[in-house]
């Protein structure tokens, strides 16, 4: 099994994070709404972990 992640661009970031923005949530809000909302933050966040990892991975390739 291939574990290496595959390239991840710049724009479909930046996509990702126009659709699911970093927000605060009210109290009126369900705490499934709030689960729901949150997973797909991870997501994005893990994506920009990876982005940042592969980019870093390019200017050091020492980095592993």
């Amino acid at each position: 099994m291939n574990d290496e992640f595959p390239p991840i661009s710049k724009a479909l970031l930046e996509h990702l994070e126009r659709q699911f923005p970093a927000k605060v949530f009210t109290p009126s809000q369900t705490i499934e709404q709030v689960m729901f909302y949150s997973g797909q933050r991870q997501i994005v966040e893990m994506l920009r972990h990876q982005y940042n990892y592969q980019n870093e991975s390019v200017l050091n390739p020492n980095v592993k």
